[in-house]
């Protein structure tokens, strides 16, 4: 699947932008890695290109831009924007290239981006060594050129030259389907990029993956507030995938729905309250007195998975898969005791009379005694062996 992620910058040096896109880096770190020479090693197979701006001179012209419409001045001004389309490994597969993907996100730049002074990177290295393909597309956050209006952008500052971008929860949303667009078109792997099925955001993932220090550490280095992995809302979804599995025997949908509530309030506390046929969700801990909010939270917020038609359908669903595995199973008893009727029917036509039952009883015992026979060939064919020895 091809998914684009968003990274915003309060960094002032635009040239450790280009570093990084150019040079490569250590990823536990961040860190530049460097040769035995002391300098540091250039990324391989990487195709660049750009937008209203030279690539070799994007950060003198992005501090031009900045300083004619007096933006970015301030430390805590967002400079750049990073938004990083990652294809699945198994695009490659169906003949996804790194040019191929290069020109795939220019499309993109020039459709959504094209307002901005805008870097376009194409590496196939992956993260860990995945080996897929993905495209960094850097702009400066502000706008040198005017674009045209789209539905997504509500104000003049959206598309007038010398604002700033602003990355709302519309433009992600128009830049994911986007995305879609372009994956359903070249056949490439996709998924609905407007559904998170564990509900953990784009910062929460990254502080989980690389540590609550780490995170913290970066954020007194950017002069920034850290990101928190919200582990709250963590416990709550474990606790609902508990009371899911624990509750798949049940039949009744209606019956099911009351065990889930009541499993997560008698073993955790966890409150479920049903607003509008949606399912909310607080946390045992929340409570004024800590300073902690005290209202409980949606279930979209927690993801798809933990939706209330998820929940409850979860038994549904493995008790139809339950159901399909016995038929399947069933299916070779039944070859079986079609081949005795065969059997019966042959004799009594041969004017042997024979029932059913007294057939199985029959072929029980040849099979034991084929079981018996092949341990004791075991046994003897172990002491011949000791006897060679």
């Amino acid at each position: 699947m091809a998914i684009i992620k968003h990274v915003p910058s309060k960094n002032s040096s635009y040239s450790s932008v280009m570093n990084y896109l150019k040079y490569e880096h250590d990823e536990e770190t961040g860190k530049a890695l460097k040769d035995d020479r002391g300098k540091m090693i250039e990324r391989q197979n990487t195709i660049v290109s750009s937008l209203n701006c030279n690539v070799d001179t994007w950060a003198i012209e992005c501090l031009e831009a900045n300083r004619k419409y007096n933006k970015n001045q301030s430390r805590g001004d967002v400079k750049n924007h990073s938004y990083i389309i990652s294809f699945a490994p198994e695009d490659r597969d169906v003949g996804l290239t790194p040019s191929k993907a290069h020109e795939l996100g220019e499309e993109f730049a020039e459709k959504n981006l094209s307002g901005y002074q805008t870097l376009i990177y194409t590496h196939d290295d992956g993260h860990n060594g995945s080996g897929n393909v993905h495209v960094h597309i850097v702009i400066n956050s502000v706008r040198v050129k005017e674009m045209d209006k789209q539905d997504y952008m509500t104000k003049k500052c959206d598309y007038s030259a010398g604002f700033k971008h602003r990355d709302t929860a519309k433009f992600r949303y128009h830049y994911a389907n986007e995305i879609m667009k372009i994956c359903e078109r070249e056949n490439l792997h996709q998924v609905d990029l407007n559904q998170s099925k564990s509900g953990v955001n784009e910062k929460e993932y990254y502080v989980q993956k690389r540590g609550q220090k780490r995170e913290n550490d970066l954020a007194i280095k950017e002069k920034r507030n850290p990101s928190i992995f919200d582990t709250d809302k963590e416990e709550l979804r474990q606790v609902i995938d508990e009371a899911k599995i624990k509750t798949t025997d049940i039949e009744e949908v209606k019956q099911r729905e009351e065990a889930i509530i009541k499993y997560a309030k008698d073993n955790y506390g966890v409150e479920i309250k049903e607003s509008r046929g949606r399912w909310s969700y607080r946390h045992p801990s929340w409570n004024e007195k800590d300073g902690k909010r005290s209202k409980p939270i949606s279930d979209k917020k927690l993801g798809s998975d933990y939706k209330k038609e998820s929940v409850v359908n979860y038994g549904t669903e493995k008790q139809n898969e339950r159901i399909n595995n016995e038929r399947n199973s069933g299916a070779g008893r039944n070859s079986i005791q079609e081949n005795i009727r065969i059997d019966v029917r042959s004799r009594e036509i041969a004017g042997i009379e024979l029932d059913v039952k007294q057939r199985e009883r029959e072929l029980i015992a040849i099979e034991k005694a084929n079981g018996e026979r092949d341990n004791t060939d075991s046994r003897v064919d172990k002491g011949k062996s000791r006897n060679k020895d």
